[in-house]
């Protein structure tokens, strides 16, 4: 059994230069909630501007530089197809970072296997791939660092404490301030000087820790891959006695497998934030569908009415000879926030609300209006909110479009008809992860003669007339 770390350090920077192509070539650096870079573009790389950084001195190797902020969710979002292809060859996958993955792979030709699995990762998300492999997470995540891309770096059990060596000690989690201070002044700064002081004298400057800093430069850190994704799930099924076509039977099944999830979930207090649904029909046929719940729920009835809307989404032309429900992406929180403003728990909305218009008068007036800002002013207005009309009919039609100088659609081609535009009355910009990359869609609003209101998206060179308003 080996310890495979797959490291993937640019795959934030691959993020937003999906998010903004306008980013590609461009020197790139991500700053962490401390204020230092956590990761550079290989364009800022080649200028000397390294992580652990602080952003003014990135400006001075680089005024050009552009620091945008980590974004933790979004970087998590997209490394999930990496954790799920990781998923398919091992049972044991512990995601600590969107950038580093551990792996627990057992059987023949571990080292051709992980360097398959790297070049998988490399064609899905178009970023390079290190790899290390040892017996400790500790000595693996070191080999990763040191990998070229989609190379991958075995150490042996003789080789673990020579690779360590120049590690420093500021590096290794559980080393308190003073004792790192104390191992300064006795000039034991990375892992190969803990080697070079005599045992006895470690343990009598140092008692038990000297033991623990000898087994972590000799790669024994005691820390085993934890299986974490994926995430823990509850899932129950109904089997049919026969294969049944009739709704009512169904939607009994989704209430039995509802029910008992959600005992469960009450029973370890545990909440699910996702719900997946899967249909078998006859010959083996299987359907699924999921959705990601809005907040966390344990209750019979949100399981069931996800379930539901589930079902709605599928076209069911068969048979069916069973139904799973299963309750994933568990944890503790609830996601349920006070009442704001409510003491007495009389539950009054109008009230609450009352009181809220009058608190925020009473702080704009004393410290300005920009003090406070309401959370539906930085809201990012929804396509729906942006129609004058009330309905819209869908159409995701491809059509040939001329634009002008400034990249605005001027002339629609649909079906050999030419349709001149009128206004442009809105142009906003929409982001979705899709096919393990980030797909970035301009949609405008327009008016267009013959008289009518459209919807019509820009997907790289590709355009569609999306909506038709009513």
């Amino acid at each position: 059994m080996l310890v495979a770390c797959f490291y993937m350090p640019r795959i934030g920077i691959a993020c937003e230069q999906a998010r903004l192509p306008s980013l590609q070539g461009e020197p790139v650096a991500l700053l962490n909630e401390a204020g230092t870079l956590a990761v550079v573009s290989e364009e800022a790389a080649a200028l000397g501007i390294a992580p652990g950084q602080s952003a003014p001195a990135a400006r001075t190797l680089c005024r050009s530089v552009l620091l945008l902020p980590y974004d933790l969710a979004a970087y998590e979002e997209a490394s999930q197809c990496v954790w799920d292809l990781l998923a398919i060859e091992s049972s044991v996958v512990e995601p600590t970072a969107p950038e580093l993955c551990f792996v627990e792979m057992t059987g023949p030709e571990i080292v051709e296997r992980a360097r398959h699995l790297a070049s998988l990762i490399a064609a899905r998300i178009h970023v390079s791939v290190q790899i290390g492999l040892a017996r400790t997470k500790l000595v693996a995540r070191q080999a990763a660092l040191l990998a070229a891309p989609a190379r991958a770096i075995t150490v042996e059990v003789d080789r673990e404490a020579a690779l360590l060596a120049g590690i420093p000690l500021q590096r290794l989690p559980g080393i308190n301030p003073p004792l790192l201070a104390k191992l300064e002044r006795l000039g034991i700064n990375t892992l190969g000087d803990v080697l070079r002081i005599p045992p006895r004298e470690m343990n009598r400057q140092f008692k038990q820790t000297a033991l623990l800093l000898r087994r972590l430069a000799l790669g024994d850190d005691g820390d085993r891959v934890r299986p974490r994704w994926p995430r823990p799930s509850i899932e129950r099924t109904y089997c049919f006695e026969e294969e049944i076509e009739d709704a009512r039977m169904l939607h009994y099944a989704l209430e039995r497998c509802a029910s008992r999830i959600a005992r469960m979930l009450q029973r370890e207090h545990q909440f699910c934030r996702a719900v997946v649904l899967r249909i078998g029909l006859e010959a083996g046929e299987r359907i699924e569908e999921r959705e990601r719940l809005g907040r966390p729920a344990d209750q019979r009835q949100e399981l069931l009415d996800s379930a539901v809307r589930l079902l709605g989404r599928t076209r069911i032309d068969r048979p069916v000879a069973w139904v799973t429900l299963q309750a994933g992406d568990l944890g503790a929180g609830s996601g349920v926030q006070l009442t704001l403003l409510d003491e007495f728990g009389n539950n009054l909305p109008q009230e609450r609300r009352n009181r809220l218009d009058a608190a925020l008068v009473n702080l704009r007036r004393r410290y300005g209006f920009g003090c406070v800002v309401t959370g539906g002013l930085l809201r990012k207005a929804r396509r729906i909110t942006l129609w004058t009309h009330a309905l819209a009919r869908r159409r995701g039609e491809a059509v040939q479009v001329t634009t002008d100088s400034r990249g605005a659609p001027r002339r629609i081609l649909r079906r050999g008809e030419p349709w001149e535009v009128l206004a442009v009355q809105n142009r906003w910009k929409e982001t979705d992860w899709r096919w393990g990359r980030m797909i970035e869609t301009t949609a405008y609003r327009i008016e267009t003669a013959p008289s009518g209101c459209y919807e019509l998206h820009q997907i790289g060179v590709e355009w569609r007339l999306e909506a038709v308003a009513d």
